[in-house]
């Protein structure tokens, strides 16, 4: 089955993905923020003005803006904060069908969270957004492999953390997109039992609904 191309039909171009379940990035992690790491740091106002030079100069170099302001960057915090900044531009250029832009975001937030794995390698948090990386460059070049990673990293994620709502759900998404269905049943329910309350909860109920869950 051959690829669509994007609606301006070049070649080269990253194909428009399917309408799939869209994972999320992990949620900012609820522990206390550590005074004097991050927050007033020279990194933290390094990325604030890079958010104030999108609005000066526009979205389209913000690939470049950040590449410059951030190539030095060692610190946790702040690689993690790259790459959310990365992945957030990212979705926006899918919402507006920018593939290119989107593609070239998404693989600047995987570098940013994979070097600040290389630095915590056992945060789930970090971990549940590197898998969600993957999953989107995955679909958007139509590639399972990525796909795949997606669900291995995902995987280690609940190695650390085994009960982790998101992570639960953001599987059970890309067992599906592999067509491993039942594998995706049991990711869900597993939200309904560790989190029945929650948002992920009635995300997954309605998953499990759509899917074939009882």
């Amino acid at each position: 089955m051959g690829k669509p191309l994007n609606p301006k039909g070049r070649k080269n171009d990253p194909p428009r993905p399917a309408r799939r379940e869209r994972p999320g990035r992990a949620s900012p992690p609820s522990r206390p923020a550590r005074k004097g790491r991050f927050l007033g740091s020279k990194a933290f106002w390094r990325l604030a003005a890079v958010a104030g030079l999108i609005v000066l100069v526009g979205v389209p170099v913000l690939a470049d803006l950040m590449q410059g302001q951030f190539g030095g960057i060692a610190d946790f915090d702040s690689l993690v904060a790259q790459g959310n900044a990365y992945y957030d531009e990212a979705l926006r250029a899918q919402d507006r069908n920018d593939w290119n832009r989107a593609a070239q975001m998404f693989a600047g937030a995987a570098q940013a969270y994979e070097r600040a794995l290389a630095l915590r390698p056992a945060d789930a948090d970090v971990r549940t957004s590197l898998g969600t990386v993957y999953y989107y460059q995955g679909q958007l070049e139509g590639n399972s492999s990525l796909v795949e990673r997606a669900v291995q990293t995902w995987q280690e994620a609940l190695s650390y953390e085994p009960d982790r709502p998101q992570t639960l759900l953001n599987l059970g998404i890309g067992y599906i997109y592999l067509g491993r269905n039942e594998e995706a049943l049991v990711a869900w329910k597993r939200v309904l039992e560790v989190a029945p309350d929650s948002t992920y909860a009635r995300q997954a109920q309605d998953l499990l609904e759509k899917y074939g869950g009882k």
